[in-house]
């Protein structure tokens, strides 16, 4: 009897997940799996993407790990523990733990995107970086802070690369008016640089 209640409970925590009730998902899952069902790698992937529904990244990851552990080949851990890394901060070590994930099942759809698309950003990021030193070094502030927007634009997500993009961005602004209180144009700024 107990268990046909647990796995009512896991039913309501996956309406609530798809309702957008994610504080209810969260319970119920919760309920299940201390409730001695903490076996079932789908308990687990449940609190993770309540979890990550709430922003909760630190632990939506935790319970993601949990379900690989129970489960190496759930691809949906692999893509939810992924997309919590992120929102930590941890892209690097997010697209590794999807190549992980790819070696075992190399055709997973999901998997392939979410790496695809964690390529596509760190290429973006690098490049506005590398143009966004250069605009520093050339002291051409007003493109650095538009470098920084731009930066921002491609994945607001990433706590730490956002933190980074916003430094850059007041350190841009600093400067710029620095210079203006000097009286210094943009022309002689640049001719100052080369």
């Amino acid at each position: 009897a107990e268990c046909a209640l647990l796995q009512a409970s896991l039913a309501v925590g996956r309406q609530a997940l798809e309702e957008g009730a994610f504080g209810k998902a969260k319970r119920c899952a919760l309920e299940v799996a201390g409730g001695g069902v903490s076996e079932d790698p789908e308990v687990w992937l449940l609190l993770a993407r309540a979890h990550l529904s709430l922003g909760e990244h630190v632990e939506a990851a935790r319970e993601a790990q949990k379900a690989i552990a129970l489960d190496a080949d759930t691809l949906d851990a692999y893509t939810l523990r992924a997309d919590a890394l992120v929102g930590m901060g941890l892209a690097e070590k997010a697209m590794r733990l999807l190549r992980d994930g790819l070696q075992r099942d190399p055709d997973n759809e999901a998997a392939a995107a979410a790496l695809r698309r964690l390529k596509r950003k760190a290429a973006g990021h690098a490049r506005v970086r590398e143009e966004l030193q250069e605009a520093f070094r050339l002291r051409r502030f007003e493109a650095a802070a538009a470098l920084c927007a731009e930066g921002l634009r491609l994945d607001s997500d990433d706590k730490r690369l956002a933190a980074g993009f916003y430094a850059d961005r007041a350190k841009a602004y600093q400067l710029l008016a620095r210079s203006r209180a000097r009286g210094e144009t943009r022309r002689e700024r640049e001719d100052a640089a080369a």
